[in-house]
């Protein structure tokens, strides 16, 4: 037996046994399983530019919902299947870690996997507008001299990034950075913020998240 057919049938025995009665005619764990193999498969980790140190599994807001109680058991099952994988197809590459997010645009039923990209710290991200109208197109979250860095977001002109967004709220929310670490508050907004789709007061942030102010979208992304 080839060994990514070795990995699905291990899949099958550990995983979706133990969660098929659970996801009665929902979208299943294991055909996620079966979406990240394909997904190293394609594009398998290289030496060149370090690798992949992660995978995030972008779900619907109800198929992650259905999925919450047993969420960090099967990201560590998906892990070390994903980190097998990837050692057999290049030794020496970082072990790369899974992760399940909620992203309310996507359609039940529906798998997305983004590629996590090795060595992304706090000060290479970038927050980058999706949707909406901003006094530009993405904005980088970089600490001064080590300091913490904030970005303050709303429709004020004196703000950092100024939104033209009627549902935003002079001063919307925060945005900080201290170290490795990104995070962000609502500023008590009229609209509140959203956090991968659900109301959030604060929080951190990660490659791929997603922050709404308004009807304005902006995602967490590795500068390019």
């Amino acid at each position: 037996m080839r060994f990514v057919a070795a990995i699905e049938t291990w899949c099958a025995n550990v995983v979706e046994r133990t969660f098929a009665r659970a996801f009665p005619g929902a979208l299943e764990p294991a055909q996620i399983a079966r979406r990240l193999i394909a997904t190293i498969e394609h594009a398998p980790p290289s030496l060149d530019d370090e690798g992949a140190t992660g995978y995030i599994v972008r779900l619907s807001a109800n198929d992650a919902a259905a999925l919450e109680t047993e969420r960090e058991l099967l990201e560590r099952q998906w892990t070390r299947m994903a980190q097998a994988l990837c050692a057999r197809i290049v030794s020496a590459a970082p072990a790369p870690t899974v992760q399940i997010r909620a992203d309310p645009r996507l359609p039940n039923g529906s798998i997305v996997i983004d590629t996590v990209v090795a060595d992304v710290t706090a000060g290479q991200l970038c927050l980058r507008v999706e949707r909406g109208v901003a006094n530009a197109s993405a904005y980088p979250l970089r600490s001064r001299d080590t300091v913490l860095h904030s970005l303050i977001i709303g429709r004020d002109p004196r703000c950092d990034v100024v939104v033209t967004d009627s549902r935003a709220s002079r001063r919307h929310a925060r945005v900080d950075v201290t170290g490795e670490t990104v995070a962000f508050e609502d500023l008590d907004s009229t609209n509140g913020t959203l956090y991968n789709g659900e109301p959030t007061r604060r929080g951190h942030l990660l490659l791929g998240d997603r922050l709404q102010i308004g009807d304005t979208i902006f995602r967490i992304a590795a500068e390019t």
